[in-house]
């Protein structure tokens, strides 16, 4: 095989390769999307069906891990308690996908209105690491923490 052969066939399967794990990372930022979604609607059972039933969860307002989906819906259940409505909006994000697993970083910002009617608006950083299962992307690692004021 000629060496222009050769580059013709490795360009094609590096932008195969490329086209791929684009579609992989849509799929990711999708998972985030329906997340986001569930949270907004403060549907404690729509936003645990995101979490892998093995999910860990360091949530921005726990002093404990939640392990496994039960935990992580009472986690909700428990921030919830005192939130007439709540929503999260994504500041920035980095999908990296690695096969059937797939890590995505940034911050986001979360506007709570309180029951008494106060605001709440903080700031916070996140990781989202995700497996493929079947095919849904499922959360099996979340952290977030308040994004630090200096």
């Amino acid at each position: 095989m000629s060496n222009v052969k050769k580059a013709m066939l490795f360009l094609s399967v590096a932008c195969i390769r490329s086209t791929a794990l684009a579609a992989q990372e849509d799929e990711v930022a999708t998972a985030m999307r329906n997340w986001v979604v569930a949270y907004c609607s403060n549907d404690v059972e729509a936003i645990a069906a995101n979490y892998h039933p093995d999910a860990r969860l360091w949530g921005t307002a726990a002093k404990v891990r939640a392990d496994g989906q039960a935990a992580v819906r009472r986690y909700y259940e428990g921030t919830g308690a005192n939130i007439q409505s709540r929503c999260a909006e994504i500041k920035d994000s980095a999908i990296r996908v690695y096969g059937s697993a797939a890590v995505n970083t940034g911050s986001y910002e979360f506007r709570a209105t309180l029951k008494d009617g106060s605001p709440r608006v903080p700031l916070a950083r996140f990781s989202f690491t995700y497996v493929k299962l079947g095919d849904r992307w499922l959360i099996v690692d979340h952290h977030s923490s308040q994004m630090p004021s200096q």
